[in-house]
């Protein structure tokens, strides 16, 4: 079994795979001062530390991915037995993506307890598969390598990955798996909280899929300018990027607004949530 962790700007997300079955848990980074109990709870809850084993609720799982809600919060006293904390506990790794490095030390500390090995926290020197020409890849969001390595062995092709999180980004894997660039631009959720704070009647609005572009009120509007300015932007600068290569992308999205923006874009070959789980997941076994 693996422990798989994505930490975001916004959320930390948390993977644990028993072959190809992936059991999630989202933790908002508003809420990560009970990363101990949360995590070990997540843990404690899913695999029976005594027994080495998966616990029975899910031994019979067949579905890829089994996802758990925000209405099924992990809590330290209530939710979960309190079994020791083994470093033989059925779980071959722990293997960690994160942009926010004042937590990676204190997560790889908490998941590394139920390890026998040493979490690995993905860089680009990790065994991603792929080589990079852009100057400085020691300064590139891991996030975007953790993608880049997901599309290249996915699609075995040039490829654009498109991660509609608190930044909008887009990563581009070339020809021969070689990241060569891509853009960053602030997200929707981002775009919407910036209108409110700095504007003095616009209001904050949630998100969701426009019913048209002609916003028939202020709230309208707003999402229609987000979602599609959004839209059409990651269109064009696609549409640029593939100019200057010379050849076309396959298109891959996901990210916390993949939802929201999915039904604007024209081309969209594959739309996976937990992409970059299922990255770490990869670039796991390619260093067993």
């Amino acid at each position: 079994m693996l422990i798989a962790i994505d930490i975001g700007n916004t959320n930390i997300k948390l993977g644990l795979f028993q072959g190809d079955t992936l059991i999630k848990h989202s933790i908002p980074l508003g809420k990560s001062q009970c990363l101990g109990e949360t995590i070990g709870g997540f843990i404690r809850w899913h695999i029976d530390l005594e027994a080495d084993t998966w616990i029975p609720a899910f031994a019979g799982m067949t579905e890829k991915k089994q996802g758990m809600t925000e209405g099924n919060p992990f809590t330290p006293d209530l939710s979960f037995p309190r079994k020791r904390e083994s470093s033989n506990s059925g779980i071959e790794g722990v293997i960690v993506s994160s942009v926010v490095p004042a937590l990676t030390g204190q997560i790889c500390s908490i998941a590394g307890k139920y390890s026998a090995t040493q979490p690995h926290i993905v860089t680009y020197l990790s065994s991603t598969g792929l080589s990079f020409s852009v100057p400085h890849p020691e300064r590139l969001g891991v996030d975007r390598i953790t993608a880049a390595a997901w599309a290249y062995h996915y699609f075995n092709a040039p490829a654009a990955v498109i991660d509609f999180g608190t930044a909008t980004t887009i990563s581009i894997v070339g020809q021969s798996g070689v990241f060569i660039g891509g853009a960053i631009m602030p997200g929707l959720t981002t775009m919407s909280r910036a209108l409110n704070t700095q504007t003095a009647a616009l209001p904050h609005v949630e998100l969701v899929t426009p019913s048209g572009a002609l916003g028939a009120d202020t709230r309208q509007a707003i999402i229609s300018g987000i979602v599609y300015g959004t839209a059409g932007a990651v269109a064009r600068i696609i549409y640029e990027i593939e100019r200057e290569i010379g050849y076309n992308l396959k298109i891959a999205i996901t990210g916390g607004n993949m939802a929201v923006i999915a039904p604007c874009l024209e081309r969209v070959d594959v739309a996976e949530q937990d992409l970059l789980l299922l990255a770490l997941k990869i670039i796991h076994e390619r260093m067993r």
